[in-house]
């Protein structure tokens, strides 16, 4: 699938946390010792197949949830077509 402008895709209902759901962005949790900028390539490439370098804009504290933590917002180029992986991402609409 071809992109332009937003994506929006729905959780799988194997996933543990929020399955089925519809959500507008890609994420999750940096490994020790990754960088922001590698741990939002490594989700993009994980969860929708796509390989590009995200650039960072900026990180902010979540004070909401479980417990506060910090998260970082990015934007990509995305130069390749888009493909879901089926245990994290149902459908994808763009």
């Amino acid at each position: 699938m071809s992109v332009t402008g937003s994506l929006i895709h729905r959780r799988s209902e194997q996933v543990s946390r929020f399955p089925g759901l519809y959500e507008a962005e890609v994420g999750g949790a940096a490994n020790v010792g990754e960088s922001y900028e590698q741990a939002a390539a490594r989700e993009l490439a994980e969860e929708l197949g796509i390989h590009a370098l995200p650039r960072l804009l900026f990180t902010f504290i979540n004070s909401s949830g479980l417990s506060p933590h910090w998260l970082g917002v990015h934007e990509a180029v995305v130069p390749d077509a888009v493909v879901p992986a089926p245990d994290e991402v149902a459908c994808i609409a763009g």
